[in-house]
């Protein structure tokens, strides 16, 4: 008997191009989204405890994916600048190394230098949130009960012997988290038109 499945890390080689990191950050983009449609469809389903289990769950995927996706524009980015990832975050994210920004950039594509920036904003409070629940505590969803916040798996612990009222409660959960799931919406496809935009210009002279 051998092992006809194993878990590994991908990971670009420096031979493979630009082409092989737009098709990475093209799949992050998709896992990105895919994140958001699980999450949405959990609030959809909230009837019972391993419900609220995979909605923290998909809550939890989605900042997963936006790192990837950041991480993904970082490696694309120091292809186009020639040189690594490290160097190419930092001209991208510190304002005084703009002139230098500028002229390590191909000229074809420093039309995308703006939406490239615009992507990278967009994303910064979800990574943050990401980096806390990475290094600190735990990312989690909770309701407002009037004074207090309540997590919702907690709710359910406090209300599994009445059926009516716990109904009651993930319903109100779910029509919440729906409301949430429209801003992840709004910033995801936000994300993808500037996205679009910063490719135009950068893949330009590749296809």
């Amino acid at each position: 008997m051998y092992d006809v499945l194993k878990v590994y890390w991908s990971e670009i080689q420096a031979n493979e191009g630009i082409h092989a990191h737009w098709a990475e950050l093209g799949h992050a983009m998709l896992r990105l989204k895919f994140a958001v449609s699980e999450f949405e469809n959990g609030m959809k389903h909230l009837i019972d405890l391993h419900s609220i289990y995979r909605v923290h769950y998909q809550l939890e995927n989605y900042y997963v994916r936006v790192y990837e996706l950041r991480e993904r524009l970082y490696s694309f980015a120091a292809e186009l600048l020639k040189t690594d990832k490290k160097k190419a975050k930092n001209m991208l994210l510190k304002p005084g190394k703009k002139e230098k920004l500028l002229f390590a950039w191909p000229s074809y594509a420093r039309g995308g230098i703006d939406p490239l920036k615009q992507v990278l904003q967009a994303l910064e409070e979800d990574i943050a949130v990401r980096n806390i629940h990475t290094h600190d505590t735990f990312v989690r969803l909770a309701l407002n009960e009037g004074p207090c916040w309540t997590d919702i798996e907690d709710l359910w612990w406090d209300l599994e012997e009445d059926a009516t009222s716990l109904a009651v409660v993930l319903k109100l959960v779910g029509e919440q988290g729906l409301r949430l799931v429209e801003k992840y919406k709004a910033r995801i496809e936000y994300t993808d038109r500037r996205l679009n935009e910063f490719l135009k210009e950068a893949l330009m002279p590749h296809l």
